[in-house]
């Protein structure tokens, strides 16, 4: 389910932040696994549409270094 972060503890309806990361050497492969149950948690619950989201593209070495390639 989304949201990772509510950015204002009393009040769960705005201010919302959601977090995603990716091999920057691929592509994103960020989807929806079930648009049904989206549609429905939309539907009660609208304020969602506005959550932001922190977006990033990482690479990662052999010795297990992640280096931050993108925001």
């Amino acid at each position: 389910m989304p949201l990772d972060f509510f950015l204002d503890p009393d009040n769960h309806e705005h201010d919302l932040l959601e977090v995603k990361a990716f091999n920057y050497e691929a592509s994103p492969g960020f989807d929806i696994a079930s648009f049904s149950a989206y549609y429905k948690e939309i539907l009660n619950q609208p304020y969602m549409l506005h959550c932001k989201y922190l977006i990033f593209g990482y690479t990662m070495s052999d010795a297990g270094v992640v280096v931050i390639k993108k925001m």
